[in-house]
Formats: C-alpha cells, structure tokens, sequence
C-alpha cells in the first residue's frame, strides 16, 4: 500500500477507501502505469491540500484514466460512477482472459450487433446483472467484438490439432486455413470442424458425403470465386500434402461439378487465382 492509498485507509470510509484503491489496482492491470505517476504527483502536494480535495483528485485522476482505457478498447462508457466502470473494465478482463473461446465465438456469431454480442458475453460469461451496468454502456465498436472474437477464435483454431494421432497437419497448411477462417462470415465448413471438435485431416469420403449438397447448391448461385474458396477449404482440411494442394482443389472440383465441363473450366480460373492470393504453388 502507497502512502496515498494509506492515506484514503486513513481518511475515508471502508467502502470509499476500498473503492479507490481497487480503482487504482484494475487502472495498473490495465497497463495504465500513468496511474503511479500521477498518486506520486498528488503526494508531493499532500501537505497544501484539504483532505477532501485529496479524495476529489483521486476520483478526477480515476475516471480520467478509465475514460483513456475504455478509448484505448474502443467502447464508450459513462465514467461518472467509478465504481460501475471498474466493475465493467474488470469483466472484459475476464471476457479476454476466458478458457471458454468456444462458448464466447459462438455467442459473437450468434449476435446481431456487437452491443448485443457484449451484453450476451457479460450475463453468459461473467453472470453479472446489467442493471446498473447496460445504462453506462452507450457504444460498442465493431472493433473491440472482432479482437475478442479474434483472440479467441484463434485459441480454438490453435487447438484444433490437439490430440491428433495420426499425422501432424502442415504448419503452411494450417496457417492458409487460419487466415481464412478468421473472416467472420458465414462458413459451414469451419462450423462442421469446429462444432464437432474433429481432428485434422478428414477422409475425402466423409467430406464429399457431408458437403455435396451444399456445393450443388452453392453452384447455383454462380459466384465462382465462392465456390473456389470453399473448396480450398475442404481441400485443406483433408488428407492433403502442401504440395499437392492445387491438384487436389482442382480434382475436388471435378468430383463435385464434373458433369459440367464448361462450369469446371471457368471454375479452374478461379482456383488458380485463389491460389496465386494464397501463395500456394503447384501445378496441375
């Protein structure tokens, strides 16, 4: 304890003195060190100040550095109590530091917005009651959903390969499938992997069986690039070689759309430009 914090244990009452000095403990796990400076500044002028301009200076240098952390997390939030906004900034430490990325990417993807997918993640994760919490809440960035999703979407894309027994999947490999599952949109593939905690690689019979229909389906709709792209998903999350990549991709396609030659033909543009953004090499 630092002499102004002993000084509030002093001065203040038990819950006020608490309150402050659990301010200062969340601002410094923040990585706010500013806040040690500044309680420093503030006991080189103990001696001229009144003991209730002391009290008023820490709870000014509180929420001033709340305001410069909730900024720095892109959401904004009403200061004003400081005992509201610590609690708030304490529970998006635990949101982040969670072990349950699965739980938390599904409640992001299943949200309409990301003020919606903070709220869901505050009763979910840390069942806390919003009452006194949702009316200081007055936005939530975009940002600051996809860098919790991101964070933890990555923990369960890090994880995928544990416990696999057979072979190891290519690091190259893996690094392509990351970069694409990491685009929050619509990927049934991913969900099929990730939903059902499979292992990597997937026979090429249980992925054909599973995603025909979808891919006939998806054809009607005539965007190639599309179609392309998810089919080098199924391609990597199969049984495949770094280097057979591309010739696997292009044989996928010929096993789902074989009976049309000229859709096949104008597809291959597409696979060899999907692999040329990838950086995969090869050729058919």
């Amino acid at each position: 304890m630092n002499i102004i914090e002993a000084f509030l244990d002093r001065n203040c009452t038990v819950e006020q003195s608490s309150m402050l000095i659990e301010c200062f403990r969340t601002i410094r796990g923040m990585g706010l060190v500013e806040i040690d400076y500044n309680l420093d500044e503030l006991f080189q002028r103990i001696e001229h100040l009144e003991t209730f301009d002391i009290i008023q200076n820490c709870y000014a240098m509180v929420a001033r550095l709340q305001r410069l952390a909730f900024d720095a997390l892109e959401i904004e939030v009403d200061v004003d109590d400081i005992s509201h906004s610590n609690e708030l900034l304490n529970y998006i430490t635990m949101i982040e530091e969670s072990d349950q990325s699965e739980f938390i990417s599904g409640i992001i993807d299943n949200a309409e917005a990301p003020h919606d997918a903070f709220i869901a993640l505050l009763e979910q994760v840390c069942f806390t009651s919003l009452t006194h919490l949702e009316p200081i809440i007055k936005n939530v960035t975009t940002a600051f959903i996809e860098r919790v999703y991101t964070k933890h979407h990555s923990n369960l894309l890090d994880n995928m390969q544990i416990d696999t027994p057979i072979k190891p999947v290519d690091e190259r490999i893996l690094t392509i499938l990351k970069s694409l599952w990491n685009v929050r949109e619509f990927r049934p593939i991913k969900n099929y992997v990730l939903d059902n905690g499979l292992n990597l690689p997937i026979p090429d019979n249980v992925l054909k069986e599973q995603f025909k229909d979808h891919m006939l389906e998806i054809s009607t709709q005539g965007n190639k690039k599309a179609i392309a792209s998810q089919l080098l998903e199924l391609t990597l999350v199969s049984d495949v070689e770094y280097k057979n990549i591309k010739p696997k991709l292009k044989s996928f396609a010929k096993d789902f759309y074989g009976k049309n030659l000229l859709f096949v033909s104008e597809l291959t543009y597409q696979i060899d430009n999907i692999c040329m953004e990838n950086k995969i090499n090869g050729s058919y």
